[in-house]
């Protein structure tokens, strides 16, 4: 929900204006892209049992979740370094 100066919800956003509708267009597509990722994580990791075994899969899939967050860290508007807690 967007927010005024003052820290009070944006007026637009409480009568469902465009910023609350663009905000839940975007919390659906991230749930779907999260399910998504999830199972095709899930996929790829059975395949690789017969290599790699469970502690390998396990450790494959935490770099590449890892790797993934680092390289969205600029989209989520904070900077490097920066805990993201106020």
């Amino acid at each position: 929900m967007r927010r005024s100066t003052q820290g009070l919800p944006h007026p637009e956003a409480v009568r469902g204006g465009r910023a609350a509708r663009s905000g839940g267009l975007a919390g659906a597509a991230m749930m779907c892209g999260s399910g998504l990722a999830n199972q095709t994580g899930a996929a790829t990791g059975a395949l690789a049992f017969p290599a790699i075994g469970p502690a390998g899969v396990v450790a494959v899939r935490q770099w590449v979740a890892g790797l993934v967050l680092l390289a969205c860290w600029p989209c989520a508007g904070l900077p490097r370094g920066s805990s993201g807690s106020s």
